[in-house]
């Protein structure tokens, strides 16, 4: 009996003393939530309308929220990653804008910066290594859905048959009905963490998103057309407005470097 017990407890020592040394591993969480914060650089993506619509600036800005992680099967190398971020958004475009004075249309160059204020979801795959030196490695594939929530612009129009003119000025003007309700970004983003103590772990990551869609609204639309010696944009003479317009099209490319904390 003595040899059958001895036994006993030498596989129960040996089975405590195998699960000590992956306490990290069976220990991980199937849902991991934390919160994280990132400084942003945003900017306009105008390719293929750049002879009407130019980027002329980025902003900088900031995003934070709370993550959500969910475990996919029983590895604990694969999460369907999710949250709520608040992100804001924005850059600088410029473009020929026409002003409307008692005589007609007048042709000025204007320089316009854009804040959008957006609700973000991302929707991706995260991919993590095993610890590597204390430290895991991921990465993130998938998509954000961002939802509008807040738009405003400043703006500065100058005279373009007289630079030296004093420019017409716009702030805080509410761009609502300029820009879309929905962007879709591709989520593309490369990180590390490490354990701080228990499941608490410490994350930093850098995230390239770009824009898919465009973000002005489909009815945001600028006269375009021939320009005479005065600088008057030539109207139709039956309606005194122009002949055509044309619509602004532009999606929204952002990085942002974040740091966070799981719990």
């Amino acid at each position: 009996m003595k040899k059958y017990a001895l036994v006993a407890i030498a596989i129960a020592a040996l089975s405590l003393s195998a699960n000590a040394q992956v306490p990290n591993e069976q220990n991980q969480p199937k849902v991991r939530m934390g919160l994280s914060v990132a400084p942003v650089i945003s900017w306009f993506n105008t390719d293929g309308n750049s002879e009407f619509v130019n980027p002329d600036g980025p902003r900088f800005n900031i995003s934070y929220g709370l993550h959500a992680d969910f475990a996919l099967g029983t590895s604990q190398n694969y999460y369907f990653s999710t949250g709520i971020f608040q992100t804001n958004l924005g850059g600088t475009i410029q473009h020929e804008y026409f002003v409307r004075e008692d005589r007609g249309y007048k042709l000025t160059s204007r320089t316009t910066d854009y804040r959008i204020n957006y609700v973000e979801v991302p929707l991706t795959l995260m991919l993590r290594t095993n610890e590597i030196g204390y430290i895991r490695y991921f990465g993130r594939v998938g998509a954000n859905m961002g939802f509008n929530f807040k738009s405003t612009y400043d703006s500065k129009s100058i005279l373009a048959d007289n630079p030296s003119a004093e420019s017409r000025n716009q702030e805080d003007e509410s761009a609502t009905k300029l820009t879309n309700l929905l962007r879709m970004g591709l989520h593309l983003e490369l990180g590390f963490e490490f354990n701080l103590t228990g499941n608490t772990n410490a994350v930093v990551g850098v995230e390239w998103n770009n824009g898919l869609n465009n973000v002005f609204d489909k009815s945001y639309k600028l006269p375009t057309g021939e320009v005479n010696s005065e600088g008057f944009l030539v109207t139709n003479p039956d309606t005194g407005e122009p002949y055509t317009d044309r619509k602004v099209k532009s999606s929204i490319n952002y990085v942002a470097v974040r740091v966070g904390v799981y719990f």
